[in-house]
This record gives structure tokens, C-alpha cells and sequence, in this order.
């Protein structure tokens, strides 16, 4: 009874969370001009699409062997690309600010150079995780082993990740902070800076304190040839890429243009070309300062 209420929980959060996914997907391709922040935000919704696929096929019954493998492989592929795009970001955010690298036009090619990287890595990765995962179906015992050795390939690097992505944002949250108290923004010089930056490592290490503790009692208290052991680590990402799809959707920017696509409002459209071309001419700073310090850019116009 219990194991039917989790999986039907599940299913819906899944089914949310692809739905709103979709819905933040068809918000960003509307979107004119898109900046590095507006691609990169697509890169990992469709990725968090992916990976919301995979949960929902997992939960259906009478899969053949090859199919669950391949099932599998998108699964890992899909959560191994969305922590290394999380890193790329963090780590493009400070050497723009904190760094003041203002060559802002190098970021198209090093996105296109870094996706080109990631996405063989994750394949490579993806491969092989799967080949330590299903391996053992043929030796005996020896699949519990080979199972254990996989999972704790998969903390260390986890861990790594989280310590090296709040490094930065604590940095360029530092950054904005001293910034914004330096400038005549005195009426945001008190907010709290980049909360949604800080919320990415937070999210990000949330799930790996659960699927630290679902695993650590599946192995060394409940039966290891339990079923579990999948389920709660679907349970884990499903409610991951849900999380996303606010923090990716939930911005001043986003919310006005939904508000302008609803209202129909074309002077909108009109100042988002003016904005663009104070940006591309290094008038103004990258949106995105605009979106870490809660400005709508519209004002800057005003």
C-alpha cells in the first residue's frame, strides 16, 4: 500500500514537473533576444526534460532488458550534462563578475566549445556507468559489489561540485553586494543578493544529503536486491528538475515578458531591442546583473 502511494506521488510530481518544464521551454523560445543566460537556462530545461522522460517511462511496467538499458543511460547521461552545465554557469558568472572578464562576446563560443566537451564526456560516462550497473547481471553476486563501487564513484565528484559552485557564488554574490553599496542602487543595497545562485548549491546539495541516507540504509540496512533502491533515487531527481523549473522561470525578466506576451504589450518588445543594443555596445552591464539584483531592465530604459 505503501510502495503504491510512493509511486503514484511520484508519477504526479513527475508529471508536474515535465509540465512545467514544457511550459518554461515554450517561455524562452518566445523570447527574442536571447543572451547567454536565456540559452543556457533552454540547455538545461531541455535537459531536465530529459531526465523528467526517463523518470516517467521507469514507472512503466514490462520493459525488456535492452530497453531499461537504454532507459538508463539517458537517465545517467541526462543528470551527469545538468551537474556539469550547473558548473559551467557558476563558473562563467564569476570570471564575468568577479573577474570583470567584460568579453562578453567570447561566451557564444565557449558555451558552443564547452557543450561540444560536456556532452561527450556525459556519453563516455553515461556508457560506462551503465556497463558497472548491469555487468554483474550475469556474474552471481558480484552485482551488489560492482553496483556499490558505481555509487560511490558518483559521491566524490557530486561532492566536488557542490563545493566548488558555492565557492563561486558565494564569491559573486560578495561581488554584487559590494557593487550595488558603491552605487546610487541604494534602495536595493540591502536585499539579499543572488538568492537564486545561493539556492542552486542548496537544492543541489539537499539531493545529494538524500540520496546519501537512501542509499547508505538500502545497503547497510534493508535488503540490497530491493527495488528501492531505483525508486528512491528516481523519488530524489524528480523532485530535483521540479525545483529547476522555478529557479530557471521565476525571474524578474521572465515574469514580465510572460506579463507582455498576456497583455500583448509591443512597447515591451520595442525596449527589449533598445536594451539589447545597449548591452551588445557594453552600454550597460549583461542582464543578468539585472536578474541577480532584482532590477527589471525595463528601468533602465525608464
Amino acid at each position: 500500500m505503501v510502495e503504491a502511494s510512493v509511486e503514484i506521488a511520484s508519477i504526479l510530481l513527475v508529471c508536474l514537473s515535465l509540465i512545467l518544464s514544457f511550459l518554461l521551454l515554450l517561455l524562452l523560445l518566445r523570447v527574442n533576444y536571447k543572451d547567454c543566460t536565456i540559452r543556457m537556462r533552454i540547455i538545461l530545461t531541455v535537459y531536465d526534460i530529459l531526465l523528467e522522460f526517463s523518470n516517467i517511462l521507469f514507472f512503466t511496467s514490462n520493459l525488456s532488458l535492452l530497453f531499461t538499458i537504454v532507459l538508463e543511460m539517458l537517465y545517467l547521461y541526462s543528470r551527469i550534462i545538468h551537474a556539469m552545465v550547473i558548473f559551467y554557469i557558476s563558473y562563467a558568472l564569476h570570471y564575468i563578475i568577479v573577474k570583470k572578464e567584460n568579453n562578453t562576446n567570447q561566451i557564444p563560443k565557449m558555451i558552443k566549445n564547452f557543450m561540444i566537451i560536456s556532452n561527450a564526456l556525459a556519453i563516455i560516462l553515461a556508457i560506462l556507468g551503465v556497463i558497472l550497473l548491469y555487468s554483474g547481471l550475469f556474474v552471481g553476486e558480484k552485482v551488489i559489489i560492482i553496483g556499490e563501487i558505481y555509487y560511490a564513484a558518483t559521491f566524490l565528484p557530486n561532492i566536488l561540485l557542490f563545493v566548488v559552485v558555492l565557492y563561486y557564488y558565494v564569491r559573486i554574490r560578495r561581488k554584487l553586494k559590494n557593487e550595488v553599496q558603491s552605487s546610487l542602487l541604494q534602495n536595493v543595497a540591502k536585499r539579499f543578493f543572488a538568492k537564486r545562485l545561493i539556492l542552486y548549491p542548496i537544492v543541489y546539495m539537499l539531493m545529494i544529503i538524500g540520496y546519501t541516507v537512501y542509499y547508505f540504509f538500502t545497503y547497510f540496512v534493508l535488503d540490497s536486491s530491493s527495488s528501492y533502491v531505483m525508486r528512491g533515487d528516481r523519488f530524489i531527481f524528480i523532485i530535483y528538475p521540479l525545483i529547476n523549473s522555478l529557479l530557471y522561470g521565476y525571474t524578474t525578466r521572465s515574469k514580465s515578458y510572460l506579463w507582455a506576451l498576456c497583455i500583448k504589450d509591443t512597447e515591451y518588445q520595442e525596449q527589449l531591442k533598445e536594451i539589447q543594443f545597449l548591452e551588445e555596445n557594453n552600454l550597460i552591464p549583461p542582464l543578468f546583473y539585472f536578474e541577480l539584483i532584482e532590477i527589471n531592465p525595463r528601468d533602465v530604459i525608464e
